[in-house]
């Protein structure tokens, strides 16, 4: 997880968090059983192994990152941030996130600087919502 970068000093930090979920279907025909199941899934141990096995954050405050410190920075960046969404490319308007979405995969891979991501996003941003507390 890379911090989302700043449009504006005054703004609250916000980050992308996406999440997987298990869920038990309304008509399981086993409902006992999946729920033991999913309450052995929310356990911290099973959370820390599923962290330390597949790099996922996981959804438990209390389950161990310690083997990965990406995770662990990653928990730290979400205990800071303001707020979160799930998926920026599907909580975002469809035309936005088609034309933000390549700047922030040239900024992951290190093509973009931090200062250029942030101008070529608040272009698009600006383009696309208007400017921001009526500034351009």
């Amino acid at each position: 997880m890379i911090a989302f970068p700043k449009i504006a000093a005054a703004e609250s930090p916000y980050e992308e968090a996406p999440a997987d979920v298990l869920a038990i279907t309304a008509k399981a025909a086993h409902r006992q059983e999946a729920e033991q199941l999913l309450r052995f899934f929310a356990t911290p141990a099973v959370q820390a192994a599923l962290a330390s096995a597949t790099g996922v954050l996981p959804a438990r405050q209390d389950a161990s990152a310690e083997n990965a410190p990406f995770l662990k920075q990653e928990r730290a960046l979400l205990n800071h941030a303001s707020g979160f969404s799930q998926f920026f490319d599907r909580d975002s308007h469809v035309e936005f996130a088609a034309r933000a979405m390549p700047i922030l995969r040239e900024f992951a891979y290190g093509q973009l600087s931090a200062a250029e991501a942030q101008r070529k996003l608040e272009a698009e941003r600006n383009r696309h919502y208007g400017p921001l507390s009526g500034k351009p």
